[in-house]
């Protein structure tokens, strides 16, 4: 008779080595507050104001602030993406609008103001027009094409493009998402952000305008998507955690700083390869500082740029760059003859009241509900 036992062969066990748990893939990263990021977006900012001001010789200071709305956006939706399978893409476009918006009818209804008392005749119809245009987001394409000229709203350019970017980007990523994994999904975003370079030079070459070029959402959306493929590398831990690398990430950041400032590696805008080329090195050395920062790995840089006043600059960045270019057209069309350096410091503060009402009387109170994302408050 068959015992039990008897009835099936005998299995043998596997060697200890096969019962060893294979190696897990270490956790996403989760972007929490990193001041250190407003401090890079103060930087970008007083590249700004230093090229407006003839100062520096720098630039690209919108380029970074490309990378870092890509970077911070990405993030965000990434891990709405994998806790819960999707986008809420109504709750992602009224934040947006919360956030940029109340600012600018602010910032639009003074410009107004300004328009009907120092302009006349069709010049006043004109840019009242444009400023009513402006919230619409499609001053790039009216400066890029030469439908308007340059005036005190040309800066606006740099909002539409971003803009653009929000209202198509979720649909994008969650496809690419879909199509590719999430993992592999940054090598897409990477690939596209290298062909968005290529197109540019594609552009100039079939002709395209310095002004098209400069201000079109496809010759300059590169920047935008190495910030976004910069948020998969920060969240997936793509990125080697090696002295090489930091001493390599440290040396991107003082060369960034270089670019911005001392115009080592940018030019004049221009159709040359210099020019078109400084557009994708300002983005490339935007997000290595970025992906540094926000793993805390930035060193003295990374303290320097935690340092309170960069800080609450980079906060109100958005306002200081909205009023800016008024204030300085009207100082520089109203007090012709003011004293240069009189002029810069008249300019840089009153932009800067300008700046912090905007920042603590419209901004803030918008978002207020919305404070446990304190990221939103970062992106421009």
């Amino acid at each position: 008779m068959l015992r039990p036992t008897d009835a099936y062969p005998k299995v043998e066990t596997a060697p200890a080595l096969s019962q060893t748990p294979l190696p897990m893939k270490p956790a996403p990263r989760t972007l929490g507050r990193v001041p250190a990021l407003d401090g890079l977006r103060a930087l970008a900012i007083l590249a700004v104001f230093g090229v407006h001001l003839q100062c520096t010789i720098g630039g690209n200071g919108v380029t970074v602030f490309f990378a870092l709305s890509g970077f911070l956006i990405t993030a965000i939706l990434l891990d709405e993406i994998e806790r819960t399978g999707r986008i809420q893409l109504g709750k992602f476009f009224i934040r947006r609008v919360r956030r940029l918006l109340p600012a600018l009818l602010a910032f639009l209804i003074v410009d107004a103001i300004y328009i009907a008392c120092c302009y006349t005749g069709w010049d006043r119809k004109a840019m009242l027009m444009l400023a009513a245009l402006t919230p619409f987001y499609a001053n790039n394409w009216l400066i890029g094409l030469r439908a308007v000229s340059d005036n005190h709203l040309s800066h606006t350019w740099s909002l539409a493009v971003e803009e653009q970017f929000y209202l198509v980007w979720p649909f994008v990523l969650l496809l690419i998402v879909r199509l590719a994994g999430i993992r592999r999904a940054g090598f897409v975003v990477l690939a596209l952000a290298v062909l968005a370079v290529g197109w540019r030079f594609a552009v100039a070459a079939m002709g395209g305008t310095e002004y098209r070029i400069y201000n079109g959402t496809d010759t300059r959306i590169d920047a935008v998507l190495f910030g976004a493929a910069t948020a998969f590398a920060f969240r997936y831990r793509l990125l080697p955690e090696s002295r090489v690398w930091r001493f390599v990430a440290g040396i991107a950041c003082v060369a960034l700083v270089l670019h911005l400032f001392a115009g080592i590696g940018a030019a004049e805008r221009s159709l040359s390869l210099r020019c078109l080329g400084g557009y994708a090195l300002a983005a490339m050395l935007a997000c290595v500082a970025i992906v540094l920062l926000a793993e805390g790995r930035g060193g003295i840089a990374g303290r320097w740029l935690a340092f309170l006043p960069l800080v609450y600059i980079g906060k109100i960045s958005y306002g200081l760059y909205l009023w800016h270019y008024l204030i300085f057209d009207a100082i520089h069309t109203q007090f012709p003859t003011l004293d240069p350096v009189a002029a810069i410091a008249m300019k840089l503060a009153l932009t800067s009241v300008a700046a912090v009402i905007s920042y603590h009387v419209i901004e803030r109170p918008f978002l207020a509900d919305h404070s446990r994302r304190k990221s939103e408050l970062r992106t421009l």
